[in-house]
């Protein structure tokens, strides 16, 4: 839903990101790694970037918010 949406404000030479604020702990639509990751890494090829911001304890889930960050960072 945060893609559909920066596309529908996209700016043209301008700053396009989404910022995640999460636990990653992502249990809702895609939610497998590989189908995250794909989504991510074709979003960042249409110009929009994702930055991911970690929050909480005990569920926290760092590997997978940062290799989603890595994938969506242009």
């Amino acid at each position: 839903m945060a893609y559909q949406i920066a596309r529908e404000h996209f700016i043209k030479q301008g700053n396009n990101r989404i910022i995640l604020a999460t636990d990653g702990d992502f249990n809702v639509g895609a939610s497998s790694d590989e189908d995250m990751e794909k989504l991510v890494a074709n979003e960042k090829n249409s110009g929009i970037s994702l930055s991911v911001l970690g929050f909480g304890m005990g569920n926290l889930k760092d590997s997978k918010m940062e290799t989603f960050a890595g994938k969506g960072k242009r």
